[in-house]
């Protein structure tokens, strides 16, 4: 169920999303606590956007236009589709690119907003429809209508 965020716990949560003062692992964690416990499949763009109101962990915030390798997510080209590296740096093993092994694929309704952060600032017509948290570890977690379902790289 999605909190306010006027919740203590969703602020302590952004608190440490945005605080740069801690390392990559600490703040991605708080993000993925935040989707994990406050954002239900189906929430509507303001409601998620109520529960994530730190973004300066969104660094890599890309479309989804062609599908290369894993992607742990439904792909269907009529609703937008959005992958997020959560605070990433850059990694010489990719020429500098910008990288992190904290990832979130999602998939909003229609073709209306391209990536995550215009999906924050969509109207309530715009809904979450599915998500999925890739950890370090491997473990991803996928958000559906139908519930939470684990798997493992």
């Amino acid at each position: 169920m999605l909190a306010p965020s006027t919740s203590p716990d969703v602020q302590a949560r952004n608190h440490r999303a945005g605080d740069t003062s801690l390392g990559r692992d600490a703040r991605c964690a708080a993000v993925f606590e935040l989707f994990d416990k406050y954002v239900p499949a189906g929430a509507t763009a303001p409601a998620v956007a109520a529960v994530i109101t730190e973004r300066d962990w969104i660094v890599v915030d890309d479309p989804i236009k062609a599908i290369g390798g894993l992607v742990p997510i439904d792909v269907d080209f009529n609703d937008s589709m959005f992958v997020v590296h959560c605070a990433a740096t850059p990694n010489p093993a990719t020429n500098n690119m910008l990288w992190s092994p904290w990832v979130i694929y999602g998939r909003a309704s229609g073709n209306v907003v391209k990536t995550l952060r215009p999906f924050l600032a969509a109207g309530p017509n715009v809904t979450l429809i599915e998500y999925a948290l890739v950890y370090p570890d491997g473990r991803i977690e996928q958000y559906k209508p139908s519930g939470r379902h684990s798997m493992h790289l």
